[in-house]
């Protein structure tokens, strides 16, 4: 039936239900069964009312045809109506059960609104999250990118640095020179007390290098003094494995670690060398020959081997008859005539840990017929020393064996030093910590030498006291100020205890200004 003709009946029963509550009571439809089916739980949304709006919806729909059939059916009048208004009031309740369930599903619209809210904002934030994510895969790609193109570049191109920077990375050496001249330059001063004060010749040495290849190097040591030039070294190096180097030409002697290590005026830390390189050891300090040396670490352990061995022009003097006086100075030894033509033998075998900066040797060089008469001279040494922080202790111990010719007997020279040096490297005044402070104690000793047979007047005047061979002992205080890593400012003071001979009273002072280029 139409709604309005259902609202004119719903408000007749209504009147008609308020008139006569006793016919109400009687005529009461039985209450409609409840439509049991799924609910869902608390603020899920409209979709959990429309199985009931369904059924409802169908209750009232059988109940309007029942209605239309009881019109036609025939009978009393008011059987008729009784049915009618049975079913109208059914047609109601329904009608209120309904406006019920639109009532509730409209009360759940906001809280379905705010689901989908929720879910827009949820797809929304993923979807701002997916696009972020694609950002950072591109930006990532276009970085991985940009490294490979930059490293083909420098792969191919050379990176722009500094020139003097450049060549450390260039494997072409194309901005090195080959050619490299290192040097030093010296002057001194001296004042003892039996000696005129003097400043000793200014001297430079030049050190040139010739890098061939990587095989070869050449290299030399020039010493330009006033009046004199010697050549301490000019030689071929040939690095034959990374173990072994053949030299040839003429080097400084292996024996030892003095000579070959810190003959250099501004390595060594004193102004003047110790007694034993002017009485135990022969001055010529350098070879002329072959030397074959290398090293290598003892297996996976910390300590290195270092191995050399040279033949080389033995050390001669000149002239027949010699007197003693001539055996007895060392100064006199030479290899640059070769007199006799006999060759000199030796070799040092070391071992050095560099992890704690220690370094020991044993050398020993046997010198074959050094004179007309064929006397020969043997020497053997021992060297240690280490180095670590603000400490440097250096020892070396040599002795000599000298034949003589009849009826002179043979010399025996032993001598050695014993040097510390302390530098505070870390002191935090910029001028303390280039001070640098040496101690250093020497002692020579002789045998076979006669004292007047030398020459040495007691009384007199003019002493060469570092090359007389007396018995001595040797105590040098000293003190250097370095301005540069290799411009250095040295004093000491040098105190001489002569042994069973009158003192000469030969106590001095010393400076030394050294500039290493």
């Amino acid at each position: 039936m139409p709604l309005k003709r259902v609202f004119i009946v719903v408000f007749f029963i209504s009147s008609c239900w308020v008139a006569a509550p006793e016919v109400r009571g009687q005529n009461a439809a039985p209450p409609a069964p409840q439509v049991v089916g799924p609910t869902a739980p608390q603020g899920a949304g409209a979709p959990a009312r429309q199985p009931d709006l369904a059924l409802t919806a169908r209750e009232l729909e059988d109940l309007k045809r029942a209605q239309e059939q009881a019109k036609d059916q025939p009978g009393q009048e008011i059987d008729r109506l009784k049915t009618q208004v049975d079913l109208q009031q059914k047609q109601i309740d329904v009608l209120l059960r309904m406006t019920r369930l639109l009532a509730d599903q409209v009360k759940q619209q906001p809280a379905v609104a705010a689901d989908v809210e929720k879910l827009q904002e949820q797809s929304a934030t993923q979807e701002a999250r997916g696009l972020q994510g694609a950002q950072r895969d591109l930006e990532q790609a276009q970085a991985r990118d940009q490294l490979v193109e930059q490293i083909d570049a420098d792969f191919l191109n050379e990176r722009s640095l500094p020139a003097t920077l450049r060549e450390i990375f260039s494997p072409f050496r194309n901005n090195e020179s080959p050619f490299t001249i290192y040097g030093s330059v010296a002057t001194a001063f001296d004042a003892f007390s039996q000696q005129n004060s003097t400043f000793r010749d200014q001297s430079l040495e030049l050190r040139p290098y010739l890098l061939l290849n990587e095989r070869w190097l050449m290299s030399a040591n020039v010493a330009l003094q006033q009046g004199t030039v010697q050549l301490w070294k000019a030689q071929a190096e040939w690095f034959m494995n990374d173990n072994l180097t053949l030299v040839f030409g003429r080097f400084y002697s292996p024996i030892g670690f003095f000579s070959e290590r810190l003959r250099i005026d501004w390595v060594i830390k004193t102004p003047d060398p110790p007694l034993m390189f002017n009485q135990v050891y022969p001055s010529q300090l350098s070879f002329t020959g072959v030397q074959v040396r290398g090293s290598k670490y003892v297996a996976d352990s910390p300590v290195k081997l270092e191995y050399s061995g040279f033949v080389a022009n033995g050390l001669s003097v000149t002239g027949t008859h010699l007197q003693p006086v001539i055996y007895s100075n060392l100064n006199n030894f030479t290899d640059t005539t070769a007199i006799t033509g006999a060759k000199a033998l030796g070799g040092r075998l070391g071992m050095s840990i560099p992890q704690v900066g220690f370094i020991a040797g044993l050398s020993g060089l046997a010198n074959m017929a050094y004179d007309q008469t064929g006397q020969t001279l043997t020497l053997w040494d021992v060297d240690a020393n280490w180095h670590r922080g603000n400490w440097d202790a250096r020892f070396e111990l040599a002795k000599t064996d000298q034949q003589t010719p009849a009826p002179a007997a043979p010399i025996r020279r032993f001598g050695f030093y014993t040097q510390l040096a302390y530098r505070q490297y870390d002191n935090p005044n910029p001028y303390l910590q280039k001070l640098e402070y040496v101690f250093r104690f020497d002692h020579v000793q002789f045998d076979g030498i006669n004292l007047q047979q030398t020459g040495i007047n007691f009384g007199g005047n003019n002493l060469s006291y570092a090359r007389q061979p007396l018995d001595r002992n040797r105590f040098t205080y000293g003190v250097n100020y370095w301005f540069y890593p290799s411009l250095v400012l040295k004093l000491a003071i040098e105190i001489n205890e002569e042994l069973g001979v009158p003192s000469l009273r030969d106590n001095g002072f010393l400076g030394q200004l050294v500039w290493g280029f």
